[in-house]
Protein backbone atom coordinates (compact mmCIF):
# COMPACT_ATOMS: atom_id res chain seq x y z
CA UNK A 1 0.00 0.00 0.00
CA UNK A 2 0.89 3.20 -0.60
CA UNK A 3 1.75 5.36 2.06
CA UNK A 4 -0.99 8.80 2.14
CA UNK A 5 1.81 11.05 2.18
CA UNK A 6 3.41 9.67 -1.31
CA UNK A 7 -0.08 9.62 -3.14
CA UNK A 8 -0.64 13.45 -3.26
CA UNK A 9 3.12 13.95 -4.87
CA UNK A 10 2.41 11.16 -7.02
CA UNK A 11 -0.61 12.33 -8.50
CA UNK A 12 0.33 15.67 -8.86
CA UNK A 13 3.35 14.49 -10.75
CA UNK A 14 1.51 12.45 -13.08
CA UNK A 15 -1.43 15.46 -13.45
CA UNK A 16 1.58 17.76 -14.39
CA UNK A 17 3.28 15.59 -16.89
CA UNK A 18 -0.15 14.93 -18.70
CA UNK A 19 -0.41 18.66 -18.85
CA UNK A 20 2.83 19.08 -20.39
CA UNK A 21 1.84 16.42 -22.89
CA UNK A 22 -1.17 17.66 -23.35
CA UNK A 23 0.19 20.90 -24.06
CA UNK A 24 2.99 19.89 -26.08
CA UNK A 25 0.67 17.86 -28.38
CA UNK A 26 -1.60 21.30 -29.29
CA UNK A 27 1.63 23.17 -30.07
CA UNK A 28 2.80 20.96 -32.35
CA UNK A 29 -0.78 20.50 -34.05
CA UNK A 30 -0.91 24.51 -34.34
CA UNK A 31 2.44 24.83 -35.71
CA UNK A 32 1.46 22.41 -38.41
CA UNK A 33 -1.38 24.36 -38.98
CA UNK A 34 0.39 27.44 -39.50
CA UNK A 35 2.84 26.10 -41.86
CA UNK A 36 -0.07 24.72 -44.07
CA UNK A 37 -1.84 28.41 -43.47
CA UNK A 38 1.60 30.12 -44.36
CA UNK A 39 2.17 27.97 -47.65
CA UNK A 40 2.02 29.54 -51.04
CA UNK A 41 -0.36 28.06 -53.47
CA UNK A 42 1.46 26.60 -56.30
CA UNK A 43 1.67 28.49 -59.71
CA UNK A 44 -0.83 25.34 -60.86
CA UNK A 45 -3.41 26.29 -57.97
CA UNK A 46 -2.80 29.64 -58.97
CA UNK A 47 -2.91 29.26 -62.57
CA UNK A 48 -6.48 26.91 -62.00
CA UNK A 49 -7.91 29.44 -59.80
CA UNK A 50 -7.59 32.18 -62.45
CA UNK A 51 -9.07 30.50 -65.19
CA UNK A 52 -12.14 29.74 -63.30
CA UNK A 53 -12.11 32.95 -62.19
CA UNK A 54 -12.02 34.41 -65.17
CA UNK A 55 -14.96 32.20 -66.36
CA UNK A 56 -16.76 33.41 -63.33
CA UNK A 57 -15.89 37.01 -63.74
CA UNK A 58 -16.75 36.63 -67.98
CA UNK A 59 -20.30 35.36 -67.06
CA UNK A 60 -20.98 38.21 -64.91
CA UNK A 61 -19.85 40.48 -67.21
CA UNK A 62 -22.01 39.65 -69.67
CA UNK A 63 -25.13 39.31 -67.53
CA UNK A 64 -24.18 43.04 -66.37
CA UNK A 65 -23.88 45.09 -69.45
CA UNK A 66 -27.06 42.82 -71.00
CA UNK A 67 -28.52 44.10 -68.08
CA UNK A 68 -29.80 40.98 -67.10
CA UNK A 69 -30.81 40.08 -63.37
CA UNK A 70 -28.40 38.10 -60.88
CA UNK A 71 -30.33 35.08 -59.72
CA UNK A 72 -29.40 34.29 -56.11
CA UNK A 73 -26.92 31.51 -58.18
CA UNK A 74 -25.23 34.40 -59.76
CA UNK A 75 -25.27 36.51 -56.45
CA UNK A 76 -23.45 33.44 -54.89
CA UNK A 77 -20.90 33.13 -57.58
CA UNK A 78 -19.89 36.65 -57.08
CA UNK A 79 -19.20 36.39 -53.26
CA UNK A 80 -17.49 33.09 -54.16
CA UNK A 81 -15.98 34.21 -57.11
CA UNK A 82 -14.41 36.85 -53.88
CA UNK A 83 -13.57 34.46 -51.22
CA UNK A 84 -11.72 32.42 -53.71
CA UNK A 85 -9.66 35.32 -55.23
CA UNK A 86 -9.05 36.94 -51.59
CA UNK A 87 -7.40 33.30 -50.30
CA UNK A 88 -5.53 32.88 -53.90
CA UNK A 89 -3.96 36.38 -52.96
CA UNK A 90 -3.47 35.81 -49.32
CA UNK A 91 -0.66 32.37 -50.23
CA UNK A 92 0.54 34.49 -52.92
CA UNK A 93 0.33 38.49 -52.22
CA UNK A 94 2.57 39.73 -54.76
CA UNK A 95 1.55 37.20 -58.11
CA UNK A 96 1.22 40.16 -60.70
CA UNK A 97 -1.26 37.56 -62.16
CA UNK A 98 -3.65 38.15 -59.40
CA UNK A 99 -4.51 41.59 -60.49
CA UNK A 100 -6.52 41.54 -63.70
CA UNK A 101 -8.77 39.18 -62.00
CA UNK A 102 -8.83 40.79 -58.56
CA UNK A 103 -9.56 44.43 -60.49
CA UNK A 104 -12.42 42.90 -62.58
CA UNK A 105 -13.94 41.63 -59.32
CA UNK A 106 -14.04 45.08 -57.97
CA UNK A 107 -15.42 46.54 -61.13
CA UNK A 108 -18.59 43.70 -60.52
CA UNK A 109 -19.03 44.46 -56.91
CA UNK A 110 -19.16 47.97 -57.88
CA UNK A 111 -21.83 47.17 -60.31
CA UNK A 112 -23.69 45.43 -57.97
CA UNK A 113 -23.62 48.02 -55.76
CA UNK A 114 -21.70 45.81 -53.18
CA UNK A 115 -19.22 48.72 -52.23
CA UNK A 116 -17.45 47.92 -48.69
CA UNK A 117 -16.45 44.51 -50.85
CA UNK A 118 -15.44 46.45 -53.92
CA UNK A 119 -13.49 48.37 -51.59
CA UNK A 120 -11.53 45.60 -50.08
CA UNK A 121 -10.69 44.19 -53.32
CA UNK A 122 -9.55 46.97 -54.66
CA UNK A 123 -7.42 48.79 -52.23
CA UNK A 124 -5.46 44.61 -52.44
CA UNK A 125 -4.99 45.80 -55.76
CA UNK A 126 -3.49 49.04 -55.02
CA UNK A 127 -1.55 47.58 -52.08
CA UNK A 128 -0.33 44.67 -53.62
CA UNK A 129 0.59 45.99 -56.89
CA UNK A 130 2.18 49.61 -56.68
CA UNK A 131 1.89 51.99 -59.92
CA UNK A 132 4.90 50.75 -62.80
CA UNK A 133 8.20 52.46 -62.22
CA UNK A 134 10.53 52.66 -65.39
CA UNK A 135 12.55 49.43 -64.56
CA UNK A 136 9.06 47.57 -64.02
CA UNK A 137 8.40 48.59 -67.69
CA UNK A 138 11.63 47.60 -68.96
CA UNK A 139 11.36 44.10 -66.87
CA UNK A 140 8.43 43.50 -68.88
CA UNK A 141 9.34 44.49 -72.12
CA UNK A 142 12.42 41.61 -71.61
CA UNK A 143 10.30 39.25 -69.99
CA UNK A 144 7.62 39.81 -73.36
CA UNK A 145 10.76 39.60 -75.74
CA UNK A 146 11.72 36.21 -73.91
CA UNK A 147 8.10 35.21 -75.05
CA UNK A 148 7.28 34.94 -71.24
CA UNK A 149 4.74 37.82 -71.39
CA UNK A 150 4.73 40.80 -69.69
CA UNK A 151 2.54 42.55 -66.29
CA UNK A 152 1.57 45.64 -68.67
CA UNK A 153 -1.25 46.95 -67.07
CA UNK A 154 -1.20 49.13 -64.07
CA UNK A 155 -4.22 47.77 -61.96
CA UNK A 156 -2.79 49.84 -59.37
CA UNK A 157 -3.56 52.92 -61.01
CA UNK A 158 -6.61 51.65 -62.56
CA UNK A 159 -8.38 50.84 -59.57
CA UNK A 160 -7.51 54.24 -57.87
CA UNK A 161 -9.75 55.73 -60.63
CA UNK A 162 -12.53 53.43 -59.89
CA UNK A 163 -12.60 53.73 -56.63
CA UNK A 164 -12.15 57.45 -56.50
CA UNK A 165 -15.44 57.33 -59.31
CA UNK A 166 -17.36 55.69 -57.07
CA UNK A 167 -16.70 57.51 -53.95
CA UNK A 168 -18.02 60.70 -56.19
CA UNK A 169 -20.44 59.00 -56.78
CA UNK A 170 -21.10 58.21 -53.75
CA UNK A 171 -21.40 61.62 -52.71
CA UNK A 172 -23.85 63.12 -55.61
CA UNK A 173 -26.46 60.48 -54.21
CA UNK A 174 -25.97 61.40 -50.49
CA UNK A 175 -26.30 64.61 -51.15
CA UNK A 176 -29.54 64.56 -53.42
Amino acid sequence: MINKTFKIPIISIISALTFLIQSNTMTFQAEKAAEADGKQATQTEVTEGIEAAKKTISMLTKKIYARSLFSPGDNDKLIELKINLYNLWEKNPTNKILAEPLYSTGQILIQREMYEEATEILNIVIDSFPPFSQSDEEEADEEEEGGGGGFTVDYSAKAKKLLDKMNKDLEKKDSK
